[in-house]
């Protein structure tokens, strides 16, 4: 359940989305007038599969995660979710059950719009309904993407092409290196690939042991991202 504590939603919060950034200021406080903003503790669910809800959600602060469960209870991760991202928006749009649990990783603060709602600004204002288009594209090529990698690769190309992912969000220091201020954990990349975290550990120490990657607390550089991406299709 949502914390006791809530936010008052206003146009300036609603400027740092995608989903309401181009409507005029008046117009996104009025919209606000109908939003609720939560705060949520560490670990604490927004959304249950299990739960009646169809509202849509929307990041204020902190990083809500997307995930769901196998039924021997192992988590399957999909998405990192931070501030200005919106979540929840499939069963809001189609009437239907949760397709995944989210939960908030740190101290979050979350708005909530009811589905009429988000439905009526679709039908109003053409940017709202470009930006639900283009969230909706976004999540059916990343998950088409998680498809074909989980159909077609081994465990040790995926650990690969995860890292390759985290790429992107590092910092380029001197000679290429891409070093890291946080990662995430052996568990989080299994849990992401679809793998078990033994099997992450033993990839991520081949790759140390090359020369690759240094993965160690305190310490996380991608040496050779070149060499990273050409070990993708080596033969295992």
């Amino acid at each position: 359940m949502a914390s006791t504590e809530r936010f008052r939603c206003s146009a300036t919060t609603l400027q740092g989305f995608d989903l309401f950034a181009a409507l005029p200021s008046a117009e996104r406080e009025r919209i606000a007038r109908h939003m609720t903003a939560r705060g949520y503790a560490r670990n604490q669910f927004v959304i249950r599969t299990e739960e009646i809800d169809t509202d849509v959600y929307f990041v204020v602060s902190g990083v809500v995660r997307a995930c769901a469960y196998s039924a021997d209870g192992r988590q399957v991760q999909f998405e990192d979710l931070g501030p200005g991202a919106m979540f929840g928006e499939l069963a809001a749009i189609d009437g239907g059950g949760r397709s995944m649990d989210c939960f908030a990783l740190n101290e979050t603060v979350v708005a909530s719009l009811s589905a009429d709602r988000l439905r009526a600004l679709v039908h109003e204002h053409p940017s709202v309904a470009d930006a639900v288009l283009v969230r909706l594209t976004s999540l059916a090529r990343r998950q088409l993407q998680r498809v074909l990698e989980f159909s077609t690769t081994s465990v040790r190309q995926r650990v690969r092409l995860e890292l390759l992912r985290l790429a992107s969000s590092g910092t380029r220091g001197s000679e290429g290196a891409i070093g890291f201020g946080k990662v995430p954990t052996h568990a989080d990349m299994a849990a992401r690939i679809s793998a078990h975290r033994e099997a992450v550990s033993r990839e991520v120490k081949s790759l140390e042991a090359s020369g690759v990657i240094t993965w160690r607390p305190g310490t996380h550089v991608i040496h050779d991202v070149g060499r990273l991406a050409e070990s993708v299709h080596e033969s295992d």
